[in-house]
């Protein structure tokens, strides 16, 4: 992406669509990947790990 002269970058592509569009995309993707047996199903197990990495990580910012 390109920036302008004060460091902002230009917003392009999927950011810039209408909303509807990025659904219809999205979507087409997760149907996709199921289709094809790669999508990850998340567990309350994966949640609870999912969670306590952030939590870790939060942590080891304030202490630093």
């Amino acid at each position: 992406m390109g920036e302008h002269r004060d460091g902002h970058r230009n917003k392009q592509g999927f950011v810039t669509m209408d909303p509807k569009r990025q659904h219809e995309i999205a979507s087409k993707s997760g149907q996709a990947v199921k289709e094809k047996g790669t999508a990850h199903h998340f567990t309350s197990e994966d949640a609870h790990e999912a969670g306590h990495k952030g939590g870790q990580a939060t942590q080891e910012k304030r202490h630093h």
